[in-house]
């Protein structure tokens, strides 16, 4: 996961600091783990910062 978002980081400054910020999913499931390993075909959901209520 680590690799992925470093890398969409590094396209822009501006994403980098979004994305710093933001949570992810695997296939639906919340990645807590930085060195979690994605595999081919796995679907990741990048979810920003948002307020609930």
């Amino acid at each position: 996961m680590a690799d992925l978002v470093d890398g969409l980081a590094a396209k822009d400054a501006r994403l980098a600091k979004v994305l710093s910020r933001c949570s992810y999913l695997c296939d639906g499931i919340a990645v807590r783990d930085a060195n979690t390993a994605l595999r081919s075909g796995e679907t990741i959901d990048v979810l920003p910062p948002f307020a609930g209520g």
